[in-house]
């Protein structure tokens, strides 16, 4: 016998020993707290499912990612370019629309927290806007 087949030998020897120190009946309690593990995991579920707050979460984090993807994806270019233009023409940043960008860039970072969980509380239009600082 060569040095494989000794080593496959004594493998599957050490397989059936396994097999065979499994009872039926450790089987069988296996299944059940599989079982038992599955329905307690659809009962969770189930309830968290049926949690209306966690839909509306979801109807403004939707509503919270169209407004970020219009504003921030699209807006955002328009206060870009304004800003360097006014600094083109006149040598120096425009004040109010630099004080605009300081605020839209928290607002975006308020949805951001929102949609990734970081915090519980919308961005607006749901609660007040924030102060100025």
């Amino acid at each position: 016998m060569t040095d494989k087949e000794t080593v496959r030998q004594k493998s599957s020897d050490t397989k059936t020993a396994k097999d065979k120190d499994k009872s039926p009946k450790q089987s069988a309690s296996s299944a059940e707290q599989d079982a038992s593990f599955w329905k307690n995991w659809v009962a969770t579920l189930k309830d968290r499912a049926s949690d209306w707050r966690q839909w509306v979460r979801a109807l403004y984090m939707v509503l919270s990612g169209i407004v970020f993807y219009i504003c921030f994806g699209i807006f955002i270019w328009f206060l870009v370019a304004f800003q360097f233009l006014s600094y083109l023409l006149t040598g120096k940043l425009n004040q109010p629309l630099l004080e605009f960008g300081g605020r839209a860039s928290d607002y975006a970072v308020s949805i951001l927290k929102f949609v990734t969980y970081q915090t519980e509380k919308p961005p607006w239009p749901f609660t007040e806007i924030p102060p100025k600082k």
